[in-house]
């Protein structure tokens, strides 16, 4: 059995398959986004271009919920089939899918009720305004569909499966973006469609994973969708700190965003974008890890095995500290190389260089606040959890930064983006070794 599998199978080798097909996952599923701009802003134009990017709030605050139910339930979920308690895990997906309704239901009525205000606060008009019209409301009429559920399968010790959700919507995208486009003429509209119609795949391979296929270990039926006080509030209390981190981090990059216009003008922004699509990649291993061990943890947890809970997030920390290391050396090697390929122009790939080499010196640590919050999270610690996403945030990287701030120096910054991110680790990590399971099997 897969939950068996959870518990017994060597750890090392279980650890390499869980938490490098997560990371192929995530950096498969990064192209998702840029199928869409990249047909859109080719096949459509610059306006049709701007709207989908106006309207990426609305869309990150739906991967939000989904993040904030899946995640919840996934934690839930791993320790009751550790615990063996298979009804109750069917129960809590159950409680999943009845929470999703309702929030999907909410979504596309508040959304396409108060669409023009809405579309208007986010900035859209003049010529934007038709493009952003005919993208959004098919997005928001689907919304009950944007969801597959593949964190819960992890929770299951099903990796492969989850793999397969993520990498068969991506595969359909990019094949169907240029044909509704090109070939049908559809335009932007065209692009939405090609979005929804991956994510109807996504979501009924997520049915039949969840109501008909009988290796689930947590099959359910049309009885188990119902609400369940306790369990609605513990997924929710458990999946918020996700979405509240989520939240918090586009937070603290708008407010950096103003600090390096005012620092170093638009060179600056401009090769601070570039920078973080670079991190951005540089980082998916980091967040392959958080997921990986999750189920783990959970499981494990659930089984009071604590012993295999420690050795999970001892072994986690030492692949963050070893590949944080690896991309510290290729940032300071390589950074001259790697903003060549980005960018033609010299300031910006001056900028660039400096704020990669500086900010690489925290490298080394960035994945430990991540598999912190994985093991609070899997254990359903939710008030450590929501500590830690919260006051790195609140208590250490916002005044990190607006004391550099003042002193409008943009080597300042960057400097300050790495010791936020050193003092945060070494936070994490003290947390941790408080509120570790100390009692063992």
């Amino acid at each position: 059995m897969t939950e068996n599998r959870l518990g017994q199978q060597p750890l090392k080798s279980l650890l390499l398959t869980m938490c490098s097909q997560t990371t192929f996952s995530l950096i498969l599923y990064s192209m998702y986004g840029l199928t869409d701009a990249f047909y859109v802003s080719r096949g459509v134009g610059g306006y049709a271009s701007a709207a989908v990017g106006v309207f990426s709030p609305v869309t990150v605050l739906i991967g939000g919920i989904t993040t904030t139910v899946g995640s919840g339930t996934g934690s839930v979920l791993s320790r009751k089939l550790g615990a063996k308690e298979k009804e109750k895990a069917a129960d809590a997906v159950g409680c999943m899918f009845f929470l999703w309704l309702i929030c999907a239901g909410l979504v596309t009525l508040a959304g396409l009720g108060l669409f023009e205000p809405l579309v208007r606060l986010l900035g859209a008009s003049g010529q934007i305004l038709p493009y952003i019209r005919d993208y959004g409301r098919i997005l928001l009429a689907g919304t009950i569909i944007s969801t597959g559920f593949s964190g819960v399968m992890r929770a299951n010790g099903d990796i492969s499966y989850s793999t397969l959700q993520w990498s068969l919507p991506v595969l359909l995208n990019m094949v169907l973006d240029p044909l509704f486009i090109y070939v049908f003429h559809m335009g932007i509209s065209g692009a939405a469609l090609a979005t929804l119609a991956s994510q109807a795949v996504s979501m009924l391979t997520s049915l039949y994973y969840f109501f008909i296929r009988k290796k689930t270990p947590c099959r359910i039926s049309l009885r188990h969708i119902r609400f369940h006080r306790a369990l609605a509030g513990e997924i929710v209390s458990v999946g918020l700190p996700s979405f509240l981190n989520n939240l918090g981090s586009s937070f603290i990059i708008a407010v950096f965003n103003h600090m390096l216009v005012a620092a170093g003008g638009t060179m600056a922004l401009g090769a601070y974008s570039i920078l973080s699509r670079i991190t951005s990649v540089l980082f998916t291993p980091f967040t392959g890890i958080m997921q990986g061990i999750q189920p783990i943890i959970g499981y494990n947890y659930g089984d009071r095995n604590y012993k295999r809970v420690r050795d999970t997030v001892r072994c986690a920390l030492k692949a963050d500290f070893f590949y944080g290391l690896a991309i510290t050396l290729l940032s300071l090697a390589g950074a001259g190389l790697i903003f060549r390929f980005f960018t033609d122009q010299e300031e910006i790939r001056r900028i660039g260089m400096q704020a990669l080499r500086i900010m690489s010196l925290s490298f080394c640590v960035k994945g430990f606040v991540q598999t912190a919050a994985a093991y609070f999270q899997s254990t359903g610690n939710a008030r450590t959890a929501f500590l830690l996403s919260i006051g790195s945030i609140c208590l250490i990287q916002l005044p990190i930064l607006l004391a550099a701030g003042f002193l409008g120096n943009i080597t300042v910054l960057w400097a300050a983006c790495a010791a936020g991110d050193l003092v945060t680790a070494a936070w994490a990590v003290r947390i941790y070794q408080k509120n570790k399971c100390e009692v063992s099997i």
